[in-house]
């Protein structure tokens, strides 16, 4: 990982000062970008895991989610900025296509990924059920939140089509329709501006504070269900200790230098993104739903691997 830092200097440099693509092209900048991630989330997991051993299970589980998905933020509001700025709908439908491939990796890859790799060293794993329960309760809430407003429209939305032909040439038959949306702008855009928005509004609201709440409830209110030792240096059996790579002030300084160099080769990944969705043959979405949501990923991921190794799966 130290031999790509000067990946992460020299993406930094053609990025910023570069601005009008005299050097390189978009598509090469957009490359070493995402390339410029990996090391970079290979020192924020080392950086994690040194605050987590020193620390307790709640504060590790707070930093690991905290700064895993700094990145992620840092993409979805400057891909929306930069499309909102262009008057371009492809930079919503991308992130639409990320944060879906995000959920999947969260709820899917990424815990059985681990599971999977701690199981091969460890002959049996162990985890937190009562943290376990908590952060299924946010998660549930979370994705509840954000399939809300969708859920709406398609309810009380009017499904418009473009275009419908009867493939039975009977008036009662079948149609088959094409470019087919859910209309929430009939009557002067009641709906949505009435309903809608203000669930929209309403959701973005109680989200980050539920993530507060929730940040209250493992730090302050109910520290005590999180201090369970379970990794293998906590077992009947097992010497092994915690892996600390740096002192904790140490590894505060690489983890807050980490995602700040990443989040700026995100917003240069964003930034130059567009050539990658004109002149690609392959779909925008599964760019979105792969590229664009796995490699954000990429701190969580190899967190996550990192504490599966050392048996400390709620983490």
């Amino acid at each position: 990982a130290a031999d790509l830092l000067p990946l992460v200097v020299v993406t930094l440099v053609l990025g910023y000062v570069d601005g009008r693509n005299r050097l390189t092209s978009s598509p090469l900048k957009f490359a070493l970008a995402l390339l410029s991630i990996m090391p970079l989330s290979y020192y924020i997991g080392m950086a994690i895991a040194s605050i987590s051993a020193q620390s307790n299970f709640a504060v590790g589980a707070v930093v690991n989610a905290t700064f895993g998905s700094i990145t992620e933020l840092t993409f979805y509001i400057t891909a929306l900025i930069k499309g909102a700025r262009e008057g371009n709908k492809c930079y919503e439908e991308i992130v639409k296509a990320a944060l879906t491939g995000t959920l999947v990796g969260c709820v899917l890859l990424v815990p059985g990924l681990c599971m999977v790799i701690g199981g091969i060293r460890h002959q049996e794993q162990r985890f937190n059920s009562r943290s376990a329960g908590v952060s299924s309760a946010l998660l549930f809430l979370s994705v509840g939140g954000v399939f809300a407003p969708t859920l709406f429209s398609k309810v009380y939305g009017k499904l418009v089509c473009g275009e419908c032909h009867n493939v039975t040439q009977n008036p009662l038959g079948h149609y088959l329709c094409q470019s087919c949306h859910f209309d929430l702008m009939q009557n002067n855009g009641t709906l949505y501006y009435s309903h809608v928005q203000p669930l929209v509004y309403t959701v973005s609201l109680l989200l980050p504070a539920a993530y507060l709440i929730g940040l209250f409830f493992t730090l302050k209110t109910h520290s005590h269900i999180y201090d369970i030792h379970i990794s293998d240096c906590h077992m009947p059996g097992h010497h092994h200790s915690a892996v600390v790579h740096w002192s904790r002030w140490r590894a505060l300084v690489i983890l807050l230098l980490s995602t700040l160099c990443m989040s700026a080769c995100a917003d240069l990944a964003t930034e130059h993104i567009s050539p990658i969705l004109t002149n690609s043959t392959i779909s925008q979405y599964f760019i979105g739903v792969t590229v664009l949501a796995m490699v954000p990923e990429l701190p969580e991921i190899v967190n996550g691997i990192q504490f599966a190794l050392q048996n400390n799966l709620s983490l």
